[in-house]
């Protein structure tokens, strides 16, 4: 089954560990789905740098530079809502683009959005269980 998901991922200077994160994703489940990317720049003092070769699969990538550092909290909150005008019905996948979040996870993520449609998922990784709301 073909998905429509937003991977989105608040980023504050560490483009190393973003672009990581983004070489790591399984390619496979990139393709297969219909996978956006967007990354809210938390007014990062250093250079955007992500390689055109870890976003070639994706159907997008978009960038949202915030104007002043606002925080990890609310630059996921900005994404949230730029998601909400510009896009309909998608799945999002929110992780953290310092590496606490696993690449390997995507898959399983999706698998379980499937499985339990209309369900908020919250994967506690650490605790290494799935929980749903």
């Amino acid at each position: 089954m073909k998905n429509n998901l937003i991977l989105l991922l608040p980023v504050y200077n560490d483009w190393i560990s973003l672009n990581q994160l983004l070489k790591d994703l399984d390619k496979k489940v990139l393709v297969k789905n219909k996978v956006r990317l967007i990354v809210v720049n938390d007014k990062s003092n250093n250079k955007i740098q992500i390689s055109n070769d870890n976003i070639k699969y994706f159907e997008t990538a978009i960038i949202i530079n915030l104007k002043k550092n606002i925080g990890n909290q609310r630059a996921i909150a900005v994404g949230l809502y730029y998601i909400k005008k510009n896009f309909y019905n998608q799945k999002i996948v929110l992780m953290d683009s310092d590496g606490e979040d696993s690449p390997k996870l995507l898959k399983k993520i999706l698998f379980n959005s499937n499985k339990f449609k209309k369900k908020l998922l919250l994967l506690i990784e650490y605790l290494e269980k799935m929980e749903f709301y």
